[in-house]
């Protein structure tokens, strides 16, 4: 009886997992969309003086159909890349102005920038690529952040976190991961326990190689030492 039970119960939860895919259309287009024809380029960039060196890689995006949509989400990623080495340039001379008036400190410590790229998916009409921005402004240790887009290349749209996400099952499948791995380490984390109500609304995520990847940078849920933290949910 128990037996029967246990097979009853992986039978109700395997069918619960396929109604999820079979439910969500960009799960089905992560895991056997085929390869699109878009192709993305690095554009690099580099800045150095006495006080800041910064080098940067730019994504292009090329052979969407739709000319304005591409033209959009380039603009879209020039902006944020070019953002970040804008302030970190503006910071450091700012900072060597501070130091310049200063007699405390022997020497001013040059501040460093890197930004870089990765195209983690790109297929199935959907292209998701992770920035990765690093930053050393004279700290005990330099910062790295991630920033996600993906892009659905058949609307032009930029997709959320509740697109991929659009209901409580498909959230709590993710936030078992997430605790799972919480209740295996409880010495990396800040907190004792995980539950999908805990998934922020621009939550950062990525698609790559049959799953969606949920990130949470320095200090979120984690002191910097244990680096950021990526969950992966298979959606085969």
């Amino acid at each position: 009886m128990r037996r029967m039970l246990l097979l009853l119960c992986v039978f109700v939860l395997s069918i619960g997992l396929e109604d999820a895919h079979a439910a969500n259309p960009y799960w089905e287009r992560v895991a056997s969309g085929l390869p699109n024809h878009t192709v993305v380029l690095g554009d690099f960039y580099e800045y150095q003086n006495e006080n800041v060196h910064v080098r940067a890689q730019t994504p292009h995006i090329w052979g969407i159909t739709d000319a304005d949509v591409q033209m959009a989400i380039n603009e879209e990623l020039s902006k944020r890349v070019e953002q970040f080495a804008g302030e970190l340039i503006e910071l450091a001379e700012e900072a060597y102005v501070e130091f310049s008036e200063e007699t405390v400190r022997p020497f001013f410590l040059p501040f460093e920038g890197i930004a870089e790229f990765e195209v983690t998916l790109n297929q199935g009409g959907l292209l998701s690529i992770v920035l990765t921005f690093y930053e050393f402004t004279g700290g005990a240790h330099g910062m790295t952040y991630l920033e996600t887009i993906n892009i659905d290349l058949t609307t032009g749209r930029q997709l959320s976190f509740r697109d991929v996400f659009p209901n409580s099952e498909s959230l709590e499948q993710l936030a078992r991961i997430v605790d799972s791995r919480i209740k295996e380490h409880p010495d990396w984390f800040f907190i004792d326990e995980f539950d999908a109500s805990m998934f922020g609304e621009e939550q950062q995520f990525y698609l790559k190689d049959g799953h969606v990847v949920v990130v949470f940078g320095l200090y979120e849920i984690a002191p910097y030492a244990a680096g950021i933290q990526e969950f992966a949910l298979p959606v085969r």
